[in-house]
């Protein structure tokens, strides 16, 4: 992938995340009775609220983790990979933008079968790109030379 389409790849899947969460802010809704509801609820936290009570550093955290996926991407991977990394830094950037400007990240979607934290349309782009990006490293076939 091209890093003009990757960025506006990212571009593109953080400005949907910050559009979910407009729509879904106040929500409070069953979609799937025992299934699936939308909550709108605030995280001041990282995943499972972790660092909450340092609302700074985890910004200085996210902003660190956005600098990387972009270094990495734009330096030195290409193909699927970097889909991945793109896909990841889309979501990394809709939660950077709601800690800057919010203060918290915006959560909404909640896991009515299990005892699971509440999350956003951001945090499934970064597990599925960095877990596709772990996948292909730990299984890529090493080039012959």
């Amino acid at each position: 992938m091209s890093k003009k389409r990757g960025l506006v790849l990212m571009v593109s899947l953080g400005l949907i995340d910050q559009g979910l969460k407009i729509l879904l802010k106040d929500s409070d809704r069953v979609l799937i009775k025992g299934v699936l509801a939308l909550h709108g609820t605030r995280n001041t936290g990282a995943a499972f609220s972790l660092l909450s009570d340092y609302p700074q550093l985890l910004t200085l955290l996210s902003v660190l983790l956005f600098a990387v996926l972009l270094f990495v991407n734009l330096r030195h991977e290409r193909g699927i990979k970097s889909l991945c990394l793109w896909v990841a830094a889309g979501g990394a950037l809709g939660n950077l933008i709601d800690r800057i400007f919010r203060g918290y990240v915006l959560d909404y979607i909640e896991l009515l079968f299990m005892r699971f934290a509440i999350f956003n349309f951001a945090d499934c782009l970064i597990v599925s790109g960095l877990l596709c990006y772990a996948l292909l490293t730990l299984f890529q076939r090493e080039e012959k030379a």
